[in-house]
């Protein structure tokens, strides 16, 4: 593993944590009854979102394993499929808290997050892919 890529996971590993102290002060601010409330939301989606990036990688693997496409469309394929899913669960999220009456600031804070994390996913896939081809 090369410094470049080192540095890509390193800028990912800090993004996720500024993500989630964005989360963690947004939280903070919140009363208890939309706390538990945020709980009840979100409990029933850990396990669609399991299961989306499980058939996610389970399809990269079968267009790589069966040779489908070139490696690299492969690749491009699959890095695409996680962003529009990243957009989507991102979206469904900040849905959910609005219907729900969330207070526009945490919504703000937690679609920031979001934002963030995709930025340091973003970097660390496109370095590992230029990498690759380079």
């Amino acid at each position: 593993m090369n410094a470049v890529i080192i540095s890509a996971l390193l800028f990912m590993f800090m993004s996720s944590l500024f993500a989630r102290n964005i989360i963690e002060k947004a939280m903070a601010k919140l009363d208890q009854d939309k706390k538990v409330l945020m709980i009840d939301l979100f409990r029933s989606d850990r396990m669609v979102n399991v299961a989306a990036i499980a058939g996610l990688v389970f399809t990269f693997f079968c267009l790589i394993y069966f040779k489908v496409f070139p490696e690299n469309v492969s690749i491009y394929l699959f890095l695409g499929l996680i962003v529009v899913y990243l957009f989507l669960t991102t979206r469904r999220t900040q849905l959910k808290l609005i219907r729900n009456g969330f207070p526009q600031d945490f919504i703000r804070s937690i679609t920031i997050s979001s934002v963030i994390r995709f930025l340091g996913f973003l970097v660390l896939s496109m370095t590992v892919v230029l990498q690759q081809n380079a």
